[in-house]
């Protein structure tokens, strides 16, 4: 009988000419392109979410920064050519070749990140950490997934080597090679499954290895308290929480005016039900307070420990009752599907004379002039809080709304949009102390920054301040060690 084992794709692969040929004919590179753009936006969007270019260079060594842009350049290219080979008509059954490819094409969007920033897509999995708990930062991540593609790579050539190496064969020939493809895969069609499971627990496995193994790529050196316990800690934390709420509290660009009378005017506020609210959480308002809600006052606004209770359901009632365009055209009503109170901002508002509903947006305590109106909506935009993802110029929860009527409140006084961002971020640190306290661990630690130096604007914007971002950036710290414990729970978001 002839040997037809000279045919088999192993055997017989395709040389460098026909492949060239084959990856570029002017169809197969425009599909390689585009799967390869495809690729790379997605890897843009990942890196994108939590974290930006600028924040990966700072945060980084030099090494560490070009290694990944390169490599993530140079993947996105292969998982383009890969995936492309794996539709030709003559390499679709090479299923162990797609499956490489597939496999290695998710590995190169796990591998997107900073590790210095905590950002990347394996929290999401279960992988507290990111891509810091690796030995190589994620950069072994890399490797593996160009090891796969190039794999699939090469498995998709020899199989579309072997169908143009048939051509002209006899049917004889060809149903030989057929007959010992067929027995080939069924020996080894288990195989991409247990490649997979492989790389899976690979990826599992590697964040384990004892920290002594592992290479820290990052530019802080992590200054503070790196491997000296919880006493230094405590005494770096009793420093920085006088910077974040100091006891004699911050003054705001604002006086209270009869800002407290309209209030009640408006409904707003049941002067009864407010007393009493706070008489039972045990937080009596005290005649300075209740003057204010009823005189009014021509103090400036002082936002310190003892009242930022006070003030947050105060400015929380001026947020909702308030006429603006924020509310009547912004994301409020466009997410509210018709129902405006389904909002925590909204239904959670007890303390008014009539219902949350009733009150929304239905008075005109406030008054910004059109370039006052620009620059509030600026700087909602720019305000957030770790509680969720929005910013205030979408206020569906309590302090949502109580830092848009703040912010409405310094808008129409005259402020500036430097006072605006730092008034938002003292009133933050004193709703949200201990997420303020890891902004203020993280700006000692990378930059020997004191809390009060930081931009405003910087400390509650989305990559620090978000529920994303603010997650991050404690995943960060608790890599480093920087932090004695998770926080506690945040501030409730009832009155």
């Amino acid at each position: 009988m002839a040997d037809f084992s000279p045919l088999t794709p192993e055997r017989r692969p395709l040389n460098g000419s026909a492949l060239r040929s084959l990856v570029w004919e002017p169809a197969r590179l425009a599909l390689t392109a585009s799967l390869s753009l495809n690729v790379l936006m997605a890897e843009a969007l990942i890196f994108t979410w939590g974290t930006t270019f600028g924040q990966f260079v700072r945060m980084n060594r030099p090494f560490y920064v070009w290694s990944s842009i390169g490599a993530s350049l140079a993947l996105a290219g292969m998982a383009g050519l890969a995936l492309s080979l794996a539709i030709h008509p003559a390499s679709t059954r090479s299923r162990t070749g797609v499956g490489r490819g597939l496999l290695g094409t998710a590995l190169v969007l796990l591998s997107v990140g900073c590790p210095a920033c905590g950002d990347s897509l394996l929290p999401r999995l279960g992988m507290s950490g990111g891509l810091a708990a690796f030995p190589l930062q994620g950069l072994e991540i890399k490797l593996l997934a160009g090891l796969l593609l190039g794999s699939s790579i090469g498995s998709a050539s020899r199989r579309t080597g072997s169908k143009l190496s048939l051509e002209g064969a006899s049917l004889q020939e060809s149903e030989a090679s057929e007959v010992e493809n067929t027995h080939r895969w069924r020996r080894w069609r288990a195989g991409p499954a247990i490649l997979t499971v492989g790389m899976i627990a690979v990826l599992y496995a590697l964040p384990s290895v004892p920290s002594r193994m592992k290479l820290d790529f990052s530019t802080d050196q992590t200054r503070l308290n790196k491997g000296n316990g919880a006493s230094d800690t405590a005494a770096v934390s009793s420093d920085l929480v006088e910077q974040i709420n100091p006891a004699l509290g911050f003054v705001l660009p604002a006086a209270y005016g009869d800002l407290g009378p309209q209030l009640l005017a408006a409904g707003a506020i049941d002067l009864d039900r407010f007393v009493r609210t706070y008489q039972q959480a045990g937080a009596p308002l005290s005649k300075a307070q209740v003057d204010i809600l009823t005189q009014g006052s021509d103090r400036p606004i002082v936002i310190d420990r003892e009242n930022s209770y006070f003030l947050l359901n105060f400015f929380w009632a001026l947020g909702l009752t308030n006429q603006n365009r924020l509310l009547d055209e912004g994301p409020m009503q466009i997410s509210s599907q018709g129902d405006i109170g389904r909002f925590a901002s909204t239904g959670g508002w007890t303390l008014g004379k009539r219902p949350a509903t009733d009150l929304y947006s239905s008075a005109p305590i406030v008054t910004l002039t059109s370039d006052q109106q620009i620059l509030l909506e600026e700087v909602a935009a720019g305000v957030y809080r770790p509680c969720c993802n929005n910013p205030t110029a979408f206020p569906d929860c309590n302090h949502g709304m109580a830092m848009l009527g703040l912010l409405e409140w310094l808008a129409s006084q005259g402020a500036t949009r430097d006072q605006m961002f730092e008034a938002a971020k003292y009133a933050n640190a004193f709703w949200f102390p201990q997420q303020a306290l890891e902004v203020a661990v993280f700006f000692k630690a990378t930059r020997g920054m004191s809390f009060s130096d930081a931009r405003g604007e910087e400390v509650v914007g989305a990559e620090l301040f978000s529920a994303a971002g603010f997650r991050n950036l404690h995943t960060w710290l608790v890599e480093r060690r920087l932090l004695e414990q998770t926080p506690s729970g945040g501030p409730s978001c009832g009155v």
